[in-house]
């Protein structure tokens, strides 16, 4: 483990992090956290998380769970934040987007010791010791983090994107047949506006594939879906997404952090910008070649998505090429390095 070069001295750490989940805002937030905290109890330090929402999840992986009483992105919850921190002597990871200016600040003065994970700049000025922005396309967002404390660190880019360890301890071993056939659908922990029904809807056109649905535990139209998918495979819940990702010749994906874990598996992906965050993601992984990018729910008709996922079907040469590129941007290594930089600041 490259974080073992600089633990010199052995020393157990403590790592608390300040996530949530929602049907609003989906399970990335918490879902990246834990890959960041596996990596840390794999090198036998300590783990916390504060947060309302996917606590099952997350105790399921030996964290401790501290649920958290204040209004998210509050003063209070930077008090709640800080306070915990100084109890465990811990350094703190922050994500979401509730924690701009005025949180991170509070946090600062507190005396915590922390690192922000951004997507987009969701502040004016950030107060953070360290900002993570594990995205293929933060390098071109630098300036935007000018106004950052003096002596703060910038984690940008793809060498930094997290994988939880579920991911790491596969090595990808992708199929590429002459036609696809096994189809795996997986739109976000929430999908408040039910794209996946849609999408199951037109999956049942197209004849000759296997398609396995994966709804998130977050998602409130489960049973509209399984109406649908008569002769799908519908799964909640799922905590193996690897070993489902690795059976899967073709995928249909929101344009979140799973777009980076089918780039790992090397599987080709159609993207649908589910959130707004999601754009930028979308875009630079299309202007990549390693996903075929569709847009908003709004901006594509059914004809749309089913012409590129028959095109993608049948077309095994964009199908390789998608996969090569994605094997080629994420090396799973992400959590590693983040965890490396963590240990180095006092």
């Amino acid at each position: 483990m490259l974080a073992n070069t600089f633990n010199l001295l052995n020393m157990p750490e403590s790592f608390l992090f300040r996530a949530d989940a929602s049907t609003s805002i989906g399970t990335g937030h918490v879902m990246r956290c834990l890959a960041l905290a596996q990596a840390a109890q794999d090198e036998g330090h300590s783990t916390t998380f504060l947060m309302n929402g996917l606590t099952d999840r997350v105790k399921e992986n030996n964290c401790e769970v501290v649920e958290l009483k204040s209004e998210r992105g509050s003063f209070s919850d930077a008090k709640e934040t800080s306070d915990l921190a100084k109890k465990l002597n811990a350094k703190c990871i922050v994500d979401g987007y509730a924690f701009a200016d005025e949180y991170q600040y509070a946090l600062k003065q507190s005396g915590a010791r922390f690192m922000l994970i951004d997507d987009y700049g969701q502040a004016t000025s950030y107060s953070a010791d360290m900002i993570l922005n594990q995205n293929s396309y933060a390098e071109s967002l630098r300036d935007i983090y000018e106004k950052r404390s003096s002596g703060s660190e910038l984690l940008l880019g793809s060498k930094y994107t997290m994988l939880r360890r579920e991911f790491r301890d596969i090595d990808p071993n992708p199929s590429v047949p002459i036609k696809a056939k096994s189809i795996l659908v997986t739109l976000g922990g929430g999908d408040p506006d039910n794209v996946t029904l849609r999408v199951v809807k037109l999956l049942s056109q197209i004849e000759d594939i296997e398609a396995t649905i994966v709804v998130g535990g977050m998602n409130l139209h489960l049973n509209d879906i399984k109406v649908s998918a008569k002769d799908m495979n519908v799964l909640t819940d799922v905590h193996d997404m690897p070993s489902l990702i690795s059976e899967a010749e073709l995928a249909i994906t929101a344009g979140g952090s799973t777009t980076y874990e089918m780039a790992y598996m090397g599987v080709p992906t159609v993207a649908i910008t589910i959130a707004n965050n999601q754009q930028p993601v979308v875009a630079d992984l299309g202007e990549r070649g390693v996903v075929e990018s569709i847009g908003r729910p709004d901006e594509w008709s059914d004809d749309d998505l089913l012409t590129i996922v028959r095109g993608l079907i049948n077309n095994q040469s964009k199908r390789k090429e998608m996969s090569d590129n994605g094997r080629m941007l994420i090396d799973g290594k992400g959590a590693e390095r983040v965890l490396e930089k963590l240990l180095k600041f006092v």
